[in-house]
């Protein structure tokens, strides 16, 4: 009876890894963000600069928890870059540097989330390519980063290595960060462009780049937008759908006239897809007149894109992606490409506990593919730690490195993982994927 109630739980443990719990969710060029309803970090995709946030270099294929904190709010992932808002207002950043886009006064990489000045009032970020814009609770607007096509608005072309406050306005509401060109909407419903402007992304009717906000046309009732490479894509508070650039339209020009429910918007490389009021996915390729329905499920409630695939979110807090994957962007444990949407499972906040715990050790993800990290916050003394299966038989043993250890051989399954510290023994099950 034993055996099989730990059977059970075994099972029951495996089936919780795949619940959905999923928040909110940025993609990058090549990496991806993303908060639990926990309120933990994860991230997955390139790894190259230390992008993902967790201390190493090395791509990861599967979503992992980015340190322990449990008050991350907003999260948004650029080129190589990645910023964050917590609860508490405050903005952190990790990953390039190398044009000041972190926003912490250097051109120095980091590997790990560092907090960018001491502010309190950050309300909403978008990044680009190397550069960053981001609103204030007081609705003034911030730029920073690489800024050769003018794209922080300052009337410069010169990179900022710290937030730069964009003019004098406090009525800025949402924002959206493109390759090299920025859109933004202000609280009176109006449309603002500035930056890199050869391909028409700006929709001022010209070719001609813009140093400052600049209004485009006089419409007032624009709700959302989205910034891609070389083409912008809008929705207007009736439901109209609007694109501008790719060389193909200079001013906004409405889309699919014949329909006005369109709901949520994504404008990446080349991608251009959008989610209706009735819950189905379209690709709106700016050169396409006739929109193409993905699949037939009624159920999307939001859409995410910069590079070259997207992620969306279904109205029950599943996660899908779809699109290249060379890097494992798309987190379904592959770098094989999908052309159709497919789930990404929803680990566990970290390693559950099956007999005892310590407080101080803090062991992720879970599940895992090659690495379990683990956490000493009050660096207890570890001497030894050991992998067993669930008949109890030791698998793998370490007397030393007790910041990680390597499970890339084991087979696909339920494990037990003891560490010893200071005489005393902790255990913990985890599922290794």
């Amino acid at each position: 009876m034993k055996k099989l109630f730990t059977l059970l739980a075994a099972i029951l443990l495996y089936s919780a890894t795949y619940a959905q719990c999923w928040k909110t969710v940025s993609a990058g060029y090549f990496h991806n963000l993303a908060i639990k309803t926990d309120g933990t970090l994860w991230a997955w995709g390139i790894n190259l600069v230390g992008n993902l946030g967790d201390g190493t270099t090395v791509d990861k294929h599967i979503p992992i928890q980015i340190g322990v904190d449990h008050d991350w709010k907003i999260v948004d992932a650029g080129e190589a870059h990645s910023i964050a808002i917590k609860t508490d207002g405050t903005l952190w950043a990790w990953g390039e540097n190398v044009d000041g886009e972190l926003g912490d006064g250097t051109g120095i990489n980091k590997s790990t989330p560092v907090q960018i000045n001491t502010a309190t009032d950050w309300k909403i970020v978008s990044t680009g390519e190397e550069y960053s814009i981001a609103i204030k609770t007081d609705g003034t607007l911030w730029a920073w980063g690489w800024n050769d096509s003018s794209q922080l608005g300052d009337g410069t072309i010169i990179s900022r290595y710290t937030p730069t406050q964009i003019g004098t306005a406090k009525n800025w509401k949402t924002i959206s960060a493109g390759q090299s060109h920025a859109l933004a909407i202000k609280t009176d419903g109006t449309l603002w462009a500035w930056g890199a402007n050869g391909c028409g992304q700006l929709g001022d009717a010209t070719l001609i780049k813009k140093s400052i906000p600049t209004q485009i046309g006089t419409a007032t009732n624009w709700q959302s937008v989205s910034a891609g490479w070389t083409a912008s894509c809008a929705i207007k508070t009736d439901g109209t759908f609007w694109a501008w650039g790719a060389k193909r339209y200079m001013v906004p020009t409405q889309k699919y006239m014949s329909t006005n429910n369109w709901q949520s918007i994504a404008t990446g490389n080349h991608i251009y897809e959008a989610i209706k009021t009735d819950g189905t996915l379209w690709n709106c390729d700016i050169n396409i007149d006739t929109p193409a329905q993905i699949g037939v499920a009624t159920n999307w409630k939001t859409i995410n894109a910069k590079g070259a695939y997207s992620i969306a979110f279904q109205t029950d807090g599943s996660l899908w992606s779809w699109g290249d994957n060379f890097y494992g962007q798309l987190g379904d444990g592959t770098t094989t490409n999908k052309r159709v949407p497919s789930a990404i499972s929803c680990p566990t906040t970290a390693i559950e506990e099956l007999l005892s715990s310590a407080p101080a050790l803090s062991v992720y993800p879970n599940p895992a593919n090659d690495l379990l990290f683990i956490q000493n916050g009050d660096s207890l003394g570890i001497e030894k730690i050991n992998v067993l299966d669930m008949t109890g038989k030791l698998i793998i043993t370490q007397d030393k490195n007790f910041s990680s250890i390597n499970i890339h051989t084991l087979a696909t399954g339920i494990f037990i993982l003891q560490i010893f510290a200071e005489g005393k023994p902790y255990q913990y099950k985890f599922v290794k994927q």
